[in-house]
């Protein structure tokens, strides 16, 4: 449910490109910008999940209804539940969890 919410935040509030909400979720998560190399690993597993979500609506609206609170559903479905995917490697990225 966390990684749902902060998905939302990253597709209304981290920009119009893939690169500027993955660079505003690294600053949420991280408390920094994101590296070269780390966009090109997340901009593939983006990719790689849009089309797995894609290709199974179904899939996707399972996945995002997990949790208590309601998914926004004015987002797209299958963009909503790929970011939620890049969401939860943010979130359990050991950077992430040790940081004090």
């Amino acid at each position: 449910e966390a990684a749902r919410a902060l998905s939302q935040r990253l597709i209304k509030e981290g920009g119009n490109d893939t690169a500027s909400r993955i660079d505003y979720g690294f600053k949420l998560a991280l408390s920094r910008p994101v590296t070269a190399k780390e966009t090109s690993v997340i901009e593939r597993v983006l990719s790689a999940q849009l089309t797995r979500f894609r290709n199974d609506p179904q899939k996707a609206k399972q996945f995002l209804a997990v949790g208590q609170t309601a998914r926004d559903e004015s987002l797209d479905i299958a963009e909503h539940a790929a970011w939620t995917i890049v969401a939860q490697l943010l979130l359990n990225m050991d950077e992430t969890l040790t940081r004090g």
